[in-house]
């Protein structure tokens, strides 16, 4: 439903883009609260797309955080481990730098044990977290570098057996043949992985650089673009709204003010287009009845003057019986009829108007004048003219009138008696 009109103000109001976009939304036939509702729908639904995003992100920033926390506990786990090897190196030293001329102590083998006993567990514990996934990324030997402690501690119990069985030169062969270097290898290759699980994590932090940097882009374009269709959908669907309500409020202050041609340009498919529709079908009404309304008082502007115009040279029923007819050549028009001639004089009024003053001649013609005129009404006659202090009067011309001689001997002797009433200040001089 819409107007059919030339152009629609609500396209020429605006931004470039978001005018059209506004009148193409208005356009839509469906009602304003289920514009509403998809407003509010689209917003919500951006504003979840936004948190989706963002949770995302922050998943993935929790994933690289994880495994930086992991690269560090391996790196933690295997220098605690390369610690471990130093001190049981060390024990042994000093186990068998005290063989010479030392009392046979079996107490004197306990660093050595405590240290061998403390490899193993920590071997046991660190390979079962290599076991689980992402235990020990990087470290594809993990197991089997775990399972070298444990032989290591079988020869370390077999250095202390023979060292406690009075086999001391036997015992630190063992020690410095097999024992040491085994010990020296885990320590080199736990050295190596500590080195490469150093450079893993100083990739990880340049990686984890780049991808908060990413995912700072990311949701500040994720942000801007919700906050920029937010913007556009509550312009788009408040000014298809707001500019219809304006222009039906202009159409009606334009009509107001008499300009019945106003016009309110609205091209929505909605309430408001029904609304506009209507209120310019009343307002072409309302121009067409003031127009109709103008033509009639002009009109009757004009017969008024007419009758005031020919009231100034025809006596009042005549003039009216024109205006009546809107005619007058058949009043006026040349026909034979039976006339009765009423003739009426002041007696003595030349006297008197030669005795008195202006203003009294005058005071006593106006007071003739005003008691006979109605009397002429009354009896139906036409007053032909007035001869200063007489006044000739028709009768069934050229209004007819019935029984016009009775008329004109009722009104002769209407005026003999009226005459004492009304000229009584009059009577001396008339």
């Amino acid at each position: 439903m819409g107007l059919e009109i030339e152009d629609s103000k609500i396209s020429s109001k605006g931004p470039i883009v978001f005018g059209p976009l506004a009148a193409a939304f208005g356009q839509i036939a469906v009602p304003i609260r289920a514009k509403l509702s998809f407003a509010f729908i689209g917003i919500v639904v951006l504003v979840i797309g936004l948190a989706l995003i963002t949770a995302s992100e922050l998943r993935t920033a929790n994933e690289r955080a994880s495994q930086l926390i992991a690269e560090q506990a391996r790196v933690s786990a295997l220098s605690n481990f390369r610690a471990g090897i130093r001190e049981t190196m060390l024990a042994g030293a000093f186990l068998f730098a005290g063989t010479q001329g030392a009392a046979e102590d079996d107490s004197s083998t306990d660093p050595l044990a405590t240290q061998l006993k403390w490899l193993r567990s920590t071997a046991s514990a660190n390979a079962t977290v290599a076991s689980q996934p992402n235990g020990f990324t990087g470290f594809d030997e993990a197991d089997a570098f775990f399972e070298r402690t444990v032989e290591v501690g079988e020869i370390g119990r077999e250095v202390i057996r023979l060292y406690t069985s009075s086999e001391k030169n036997a015992a630190r062969l063992l020690f410095d043949n097999k024992l040491l270097r085994a010990l020296r290898s885990l320590d080199r290759e736990a050295l190596k992985v500590i080195f490469q699980a150093r450079i893993s994590m100083n990739d990880l932090v340049k990686a984890n650089e780049v991808a908060f940097s990413h995912s700072r882009k990311v949701v500040g374009i994720a942000s801007i673009l919700a906050v920029f269709v937010a913007i556009v959908l509550g312009y788009t669907t408040s000014s298809s709204i707001v500019w219809p309500v304006e222009s039906i409020r202009t159409a009606l202050r334009d009509v107001a003010d008499g300009d019945f041609s106003a016009r309110a340009r609205v091209s929505n498919g909605d309430e408001l287009g029904e609304l506009a529709e209507r209120v310019n079908i009343t307002t072409k009404q309302l121009g067409e009845w003031n127009q109709s309304l103008e033509s009639k008082v002009a009109e009757q502007v004009e017969i008024i003057s007419r009758t005031n115009r020919l009231r100034r040279f025809l006596p009042r029923p005549v003039a009216d019986q024109i205006i009546a007819s809107g005619d007058e050549t058949q009043l006026l028009a040349r026909h034979t009829a039976e006339i009765v001639v009423l003739f009426s004089d002041l007696r003595g009024f030349t006297a008197f108007a030669d005795s008195n003053e202006p203003e009294d001649i005058t005071a006593a013609l106006n007071a003739f004048h005003n008691y006979v005129g109605p009397l002429i009404e009354r009896h139906q006659g036409t007053l032909e003219r007035f001869l200063g202090d007489g006044l000739v009067v028709l009768f069934n011309a050229p209004i007819e009138s019935p029984e016009p001689e009775a008329r004109a001997v009722q009104m002769a002797l209407d005026i003999q008696s009226g005459f004492k009433p009304n000229m009584e200040k009059f009577q001396g001089a008339v």
